[in-house]
This record gives structure tokens, C-alpha cells and sequence, in this order.
């Protein structure tokens, strides 16, 4: 759809509207998830610039944060910054994150609600969890649509991770037949063991961050796993959960039931944290996290001597707190985004220029 034909009502508040379409993919151990495209040819359509090209530069994937999915403000600010550079962007729902906007009630009196969509399997996703997005790129290899079009990747926080770790295990060749050129994340949690015990920090971390998160995973839990769905699932595993006051007892209860590969939250961390792989990753990638994050380990870092990555800490910004867009008067016809997804859009169009 094009932004015009939205009127007045901005992309952050209608994103059901702001994406070209959706695709679900059925995966084969009997689950789904599901991906929202953008294209640059709906996105410019009747826009003031009309001297841009419709052509896209290529695609960029989005991978979002812990609870989080592509409606959120944070991936429609990201996509709307790689849009404005000139890509497509698709934006990857983990499995059991994505959300849909019904109408409830009558036509003119009815009001619409954001409504989660469960998926069917008891594991769903985690910090290390790359397959969703591998069988993506997979499926756009062999789709005309996207035939000879360069892939970068983008993410925050716990995505962040996810494609760090997919670009360092995955071998040059795999690189090669899926046509990733780089990739933009931010929010980095380099180093997971290191940082473990800060959410659970007195304060605005355990208080307002970790509390708000456990509730959120709590609620769709009890909707995927309520009436005869309950039966499903162990309930030890069902107590476990409802009981859990930090996010570790979740991952000790549920994540080590659904990925019996992780013995407990410590073991997960340590075979998933993404700087194990960085060593390994033969793109372009960009990071860029705030020092007053306050998710991380203040002495948590990374060796100098990485040949592909540029990893910038800046003073201030929180966690994901400069993704955060700000209204001005200038509306979105103009197409405003906020600081952090433009650096990362501009070091994809960097990275992309340089390869031409």
C-alpha cells in the first residue's frame, strides 16, 4: 500500500497497513512463522520525491527483540530508514511473536485490537535460535523476485544476536548462495554470561524492564496454553512459569523443556552469546551500542582485532533507547526517522555503494 493512501494516519500506528504484505512460511517440523514485507515501489509511489528510483538496491532483514515483533515502532522506524536508502525491507516475526490488528464491535462504533498470534510448537525462539531466518533467505534464493538482489541484515538486542551468531557459524560458501553483503545491528549483547545478573539489578532494571518483559511472555503464554492446550505441556513446566519472578526462571523452566540442548539459563547463555562467533563472520557489520545500556555488564567488550566488524559505544542512549522515534512537525510525509536507524541505514548504503 502506499503511504499517501494512508492519509494521515502515520505508519507506527497502522502498521498493518505500512507493509505490501505477509507471507507465512511453514517450517518442516510442523510450525510457522511469519515475515512483513515493505517495497520500495509502495513506498515511494506518490511520495514528494518522485525523482527516486523504484529500483531497489536490494533487501534487508529485520530481526527484532526479546517480545517484540514487526508492528513494534523500533522495526518500523529501522524498515522506513533502509526504505529511505533506496532497499526493500523484509521483517522477520519469531515464531510465536507475531500480532495481528482485528476489528472488535460494529463497523463505525468498533475498536481494533492488536491480538498475538501463537505458533504451535512448544519452543518458539531464543537468543541463539538462526533457523527461521535461514530458511528465509533460503526461500527468496530460489524466488525470482529477489534473483540477484544483495542481502543485509539488520537487528536489535536479542536479533542483534541471532544474526550475529548466524553470520559467524554460517561458512563463506553459504554466505555466498544466500548473497549477504553486510549487515547494521544495535544493542548488542556481546557478552550474555557477563551481563546475566543485570536485569535482575534492583530498580528501574528489575522493576520496570524485567518485569514488564516476564509479563508480556507470561500473557502469551497463558493464551497459547490455556483450556485443552494446556494438556500439551508439563505442569511442572506450567507452575514453573507462572511462578517465575525473573527472566532466568523462565529460561531454567520453560527454554530448557522446549531446547533440552541448554541445561539451564547459564549453559544457554554460554553457547549462544554471539561474541563466541564474531571471529568467524566475513561481512561488513556494524554495531552500535550505548555505554549506559543498562542490560550490559559495564565491563563488557570486544577485542580490537576483529577484521569485519565496527562496533561504536556511544555515551548515552539506553537500551535500544535511540531507536526510539520522535514526532516533529515536519509529519511523516517526510519521511522522519530517528538517529539510530539512520546509521545503520547509512552504513548499509555505504557497504552497498563500495561493492558496486
Amino acid at each position: 500500500m502506499d503511504e499517501d493512501n494512508q492519509g494521515n494516519t502515520s505508519p507506527y500506528d497502522n502498521p498493518q497497513q505500512f507493509y505490501s504484505e505477509r507471507i507465512r512460511y511453514e517450517t518442516s517440523d510442523g510450525d510457522f512463522f511469519h515475515v512483513d514485507l515493505k517495497y520500495l515501489k509502495d513506498f515511494t509511489n506518490n511520495d514528494e520525491s518522485e525523482s527516486k528510483s523504484t529500483r531497489s538496491k536490494g533487501l534487508v532483514v529485520i530481526l527484532h527483540g526479546f517480545e517484540s515483533n514487526s508492528y513494534s515502532h523500533l522495526v518500523i522506524d529501522m524498515a522506513r530508514s533502509y526504505l529511505m536508502e533506496g532497499f526493500d525491507v523484509a521483517a522477520i516475526n519469531f515464531r510465536g511473536c507475531s500480532v495481528e490488528d482485528i476489528l472488535v464491535g460494529d463497523d463505525d462504533k468498533g475498536k481494533v485490537q492488536r491480538r498475538n498470534i501463537p505458533n504451535n510448537n512448544l519452543g518458539g525462539y531464543h537468543l541463539g535460535f538462526t533457523e527461521d531466518l535461514e530458511f528465509f533467505l533460503s526461500q527468496i534464493s530460489s524466488d525470482e523476485s529477489f534473483e540477484g538482489l544483495p542481502i543485509y541484515l539488520s537487528g536489535f538486542s536479542l536479533g542483534a544476536n541471532a544474526i550475529l551468531k548466524f553470520l559467524g557459524e554460517s561458512s563463506c560458501h553459504k554466505i555466498d548462495k544466500y548473497n549477504i553483503q553486510g549487515a547494521a545491528v544495535t544493542s548488542v549483547p556481546l557478552e550474555i554470561v557477563l551481563s546475566a545478573s543485570m536485569l535482575n539489578t534492583p530498580g528501574i532494571n528489575k522493576e520496570l524492564y524485567s518485569r514488564n518483559l516476564i509479563n508480556s511472555f507470561k500473557s502469551k503464554f497463558i493464551s497459547k496454553y490455556s483450556g485443552e492446550n494446556k494438556e500439551k505441556l508439563p505442569s511442572s513446566v506450567y507452575d514453573k512459569v507462572m511462578n517465575a519472578k525473573f527472566i532466568y526462571e523462565l529460561e531454567d523452566s520453560y527454554l530448557t523443556n522446549a531446547y533440552p540442548q541448554f541445561k539451564n539459563h547459564m549453559d544457554y547463555y554460554g553457547k549462544v552469546q554471539c561474541k563466541n562467533f564474531l571471529n568467524e563472520i566475513s561481512v561488513p557489520v556494524l554495531g552500535i551500542n550505548a555505554q549506559d545500556d543498562p542490560f550490559f555488564h559495564p565491563e563488557m567488550s570486544l577485542e580490537d582485532n576483529m577484521d569485519h566488524i565496527f562496533m561504536r559505544f556511544e555515551r548515552n542512549g539506553g537500551h535500544c533507547g535511540f531507536l526510539f522515534h520522535q514526532e516533529r512537525d515536519v509529519g511523516f510525509s517526510k519521511n522522519t526517522t530517528s538517529w539510530m536507524p539512520r546509521e545503520l541505514a547509512r552504513f548499509i548504503s555505504h557497504v552497498h555503494q563500495s561493492n558496486l
